[in-house]
């Protein structure tokens, strides 16, 4: 998605492809994907915590890797990757993304 969002700024939008973008980019995906990560955190939350009960023996730590792979792919999603994206590829008028320049 944010990838995406990132191709229609600079084709549809006509913004260059820079840090600037990037950051535009990922501020304007803020709300989707933190909304996203955080309903379905709230939904394993009761299982994680109460994982002692007879028949949650798997289903309460399996939760809490789950919250766990949500916290690290948010933060990857919305640091590392428009990070990277900046510094080692762009994106073009038409041509969408370019693995390196």
């Amino acid at each position: 998605m944010l990838v995406s969002h990132y191709r229609h700024l600079t084709e549809v939008e006509g913004h260059s492809w820079s840090l600037k973008t990037a950051k535009l980019g990922a501020e304007q995906r803020l709300p989707s994907i933190l909304m996203t990560a955080l309903v379905t955190a709230l939904a394993l939350l009761p299982i994680a915590i109460d994982s002692d009960n007879p028949g949650r023996e798997i289903m309460g730590p399996m939760a809490a890797v789950i919250i766990g792979g949500l916290i690290s792919s948010t933060l990857l999603t919305l640091l590392v990757l428009p990070t990277v994206l900046a510094r080692y590829g762009h994106f073009g008028q038409g041509n969408g993304f370019i693995g390196s320049r």
